[in-house]
This record gives C-alpha cells, sequence and structure tokens, in this order.
C-alpha cells in the first residue's frame, strides 16, 4: 500500500552502479494519496505536488513540479547532482515494490529509490 505512509529516501542507485546515500543533512520524501491519486513530495527546503497512476507493481509520476526555492545547500554540485538524479528517476518511474517498511521505486533505465517508511 502506497497511502498512508511517510516514505523517507534511504539511498539510490544508477541503473548501472554501486548504491549510493543521501549526502549528509539532506531529505527526500513522499507522501502518496490513493483516493485523490496525488502525491506530495518533500525535497530539503521545498515541496512538490503531483499526481500519479498505479497498479500492482507499475507506477506513474505525472505534473512533477518543484519550486525553486534556494535551499541552503543548492550551491553545492553534489547536490545539484543528486537532486537531478531523483527528480529525473522519479519522472520516468515504471515499477515499485513493497517489502515490509520499504519502497522500491524503479525507473525506465533500471535505477532505483529505495525509500523507509517513516
Amino acid at each position: 500500500m502506497l497511502s498512508d505512509v511517510e516514505w523517507e529516501l534511504n539511498s539510490y542507485r544508477y541503473s548501472e552502479g554501486n548504491k549510493s546515500t543521501l549526502i549528509s543533512g539532506t531529505t527526500h520524501s513522499l507522501n502518496f494519496n490513493d483516493e485523490s491519486k496525488t502525491i506530495r513530495g518533500g525535497v530539503d527546503c521545498n515541496s512538490s505536488d503531483s499526481s500519479y497512476i498505479a497498479d500492482a507493481s507499475e507506477i506513474k509520476i505525472t505534473l512533477i513540479s518543484v519550486p525553486e526555492r534556494a535551499c541552503s545547500r543548492i550551491a553545492e554540485t553534489k547536490y545539484q547532482e543528486q537532486n537531478s538524479f531523483i527528480l529525473d528517476a522519479l519522472s520516468s518511474l515504471t515499477t515499485y515494490l513493497i517489502s515490509d517498511s520499504i519502497l522500491v521505486l524503479i525507473s525506465a533505465d533500471s535505477s532505483q529509490l529505495m525509500y523507509l517508511s517513516k
């Protein structure tokens, strides 16, 4: 079940590569609402609202928009790369898996975002 849980990003993996953890002091979270088919995302000091379509294992998020509020680390290259990767992966999702308190979102290029229930 996607909704009624706040999911916090724990790690991510490029399509070919090792698992990476978030830069210390950064947070990314997702809250799904199955009834309205909306998703609220938190990216450090910014938040976004989008819509999604999901069935038992497939998912697609549409209309991802993140305001350009300047978070304190916005000028750091690694911070920008991390956020770009995460937003790109979210915008091209195809599949999800839930096991216990872990949500794995998989994008079209096989990149993975691994969330823990909060």
